[in-house]
């Protein structure tokens, strides 16, 4: 952990517990609007979450928010846009019976193919079996990375990151390369990361979830030649509209990779909107094909989301 790391642990939960935040965050002004990036949070956490932000936040729903951007004249109440990314199962049984009890709306953004997998992501399967594995290092082409014996997230991140930039082909042999050397993942581990089906998003879509593409396998779209990007784009938004028989018109960079071959593919493909990863408010000039949005980890403390909402926070570069 770096120190920057180390400062936010330490520095953010003193200051949500003694009030200091929400003091600093009234002498500051406007908060501003932000969208969360949620994944795969249980309904333990995020229980605690919604009940924080229906007392603190008011909840813009994600088709409609221009004018909260464009008008600086709201209140120092923050304004959240509520997002889901990757299609986890867990969002069908655990989330969405929490959004619905508070009347929040959200947008779930789902890579096509995989619907009804029973496999799950590549990135999934890594990370678990990097934290479940007894070896000591990983070594992917002439690149090693030693693992401690514990505490391996960070350095399974570091791993993911490494492999997302790799072509397709070379993707899917990396990804053998590594689970030759750690195992698969133990299969109770992996029923936390099942994922969501066609039958699953339709009887979500409209019941205060907006389904919307995130492409169709998840891939960095950046290293994609250009029919490969085209499928992904195009591919995803008519699946997607084919199941849920109306338009698809939002659409999230996975991973938030992007350039601007691939802005431009995202509005030929005919999507309005497109969200990135950067984690700031969002701006007017942000709209339509760069929203920011602020990770929110699938353990995050709700001192941690007071911390993603605060304009002091924002202000000092504390969020990411």
């Amino acid at each position: 952990m770096n120190v920057r790391s180390l400062a936010k642990e330490m520095t953010i939960p003193v200051l949500y517990r003694t009030g200091l935040l929400r003091a600093a965050d009234r002498r500051l002004g406007r908060a501003g609007v932000v969208a969360l990036s949620y994944h795969n949070v249980s309904s333990a956490v995020f229980r605690t979450h919604a009940d924080f932000l229906s007392q603190h936040a008011r909840i813009l729903d994600p088709n409609d928010f221009r004018n909260e951007v464009s008008d600086p004249t709201h209140s120092h109440q923050a304004m959240v846009i509520l997002t889901f990314d990757d299609g986890y199962k867990r969002f069908v049984d655990q989330i969405h019976p929490i959004l619905e009890s508070h009347q929040f709306k959200a947008l779930w953004f789902i890579p096509t193919n995989y619907l009804g997998s029973e496999q799950g992501f590549w990135f999934d399967q890594i990370q678990l079996a990097i934290e479940a594995s007894t070896t000591d290092k990983i070594t992917i082409g002439s690149r090693v990375w030693k693992l401690p014996k514990r505490g391996r997230r960070y350095t399974a991140y570091q791993i993911k990151t490494f492999m997302k930039s790799a072509r397709p082909g070379l993707l899917d042999s990396m990804v053998e390369e590594v689970l030759d050397q750690t195992g698969r993942p133990p299969i109770e581990a992996l029923k936390n990361h099942m994922l969501t089906n066609e039958a699953e998003i339709q009887a979500l879509d409209g019941r205060g979830v907006h389904v919307a593409s995130h492409s169709q396998s998840h891939r960095n779209l950046t290293v994609l030649d250009d029919d490969d990007l085209n499928d992904e784009l195009v591919g995803s938004k008519q699946q997607l509209e084919s199941v849920l028989n109306r338009e698809v018109a939002h659409f999230a960079f996975p991973s938030g990779d992007h350039d601007e071959r691939v802005l431009s593919g995202v509005r030929s493909a005919g999507y309005q909107w497109a969200w990135t990863t950067e984690a700031r408010y969002i701006n007017a000039a942000d709209l339509p094909y760069q929203i920011p949005r602020v990770l929110i980890d699938d353990k995050a403390s709700v001192a941690t989301l007071a911390a993603k909402l605060s304009p002091l926070m924002h202000r000092i570069g504390l969020v990411k």
